[in-house]
């Protein structure tokens, strides 16, 4: 067992208790994301593809995006953009719950934004594959971002000034904002002790 990232654990705890949900009652955009676990304990991430237009072109990020109004559940929603965007069907990996929904801001939208993260382990090896609005797909060692060997900061414009925010680099990668948020919710969870 890692003494940081203790994946049976993490499971445990997210059956324990049912996720928050926020904006349950505005008519808030709802995305999903896929936090998908390999048997060596690393979570699958993604490169967005350069777009125009998109504020977060090219960052890194976790499989999902937008629910689409035939969606069954923001699972589904989950699903679907994991299989458009890195070719992998969920339907084949064991479900261990969710996070609690995050509150977030749409593309500077004043219209809000809840986030639901859900939890998945890989019963096989998998083989992901950049779709179309993916760059590069690959597999973050959660255990050496626990330990803290892949913290750094990161310099962002945020009204003309050049802000150092927390991130992780690995393999020529930047995880920072959002998606280091959700991770470091997952460490938090998965640690034995905590």
């Amino acid at each position: 067992m890692s003494p940081f990232v203790d994946v049976d654990l993490l499971a445990r705890r997210l059956r324990a208790r049912p996720a928050r949900r926020v904006f349950r009652w505005l008519p808030a955009r709802r995305a999903a994301v896929a936090i998908l676990f390999d048997a060596a304990g690393r979570v699958l991430l993604m490169q967005r593809a350069a777009r125009a237009g998109d504020r977060w072109s090219s960052h890194v990020s976790l499989p999902g995006g937008m629910q689409h109004p035939d969606d069954a559940s923001p699972a589904a929603t989950a699903a679907r953009e994991t299989l458009e965007e890195v070719g992998v069907d969920l339907a084949a990996s064991e479900p261990l719950g969710a996070l609690d929904e995050l509150r977030a801001v749409a593309n500077a939208s004043l219209r809000p934004m809840a986030i639901a993260p859900f939890v998945y382990r890989a019963r096989a090896p998998v083989a992901p594959v950049a779709g179309a609005e993916t760059a590069h797909v690959f597999w973050l060692p959660l255990e050496r971002a626990a330990r803290g060997e892949l913290d750094d900061r990161v310099p962002f414009p945020v009204l003309g000034l050049h802000i150092r925010f927390p991130c992780w680099r690995f393999d020529g990668q930047i995880v920072w904002g959002l998606t280091l948020g959700i991770l470091r919710r997952v460490i938090e969870l998965a640690r034995p002790g905590a």
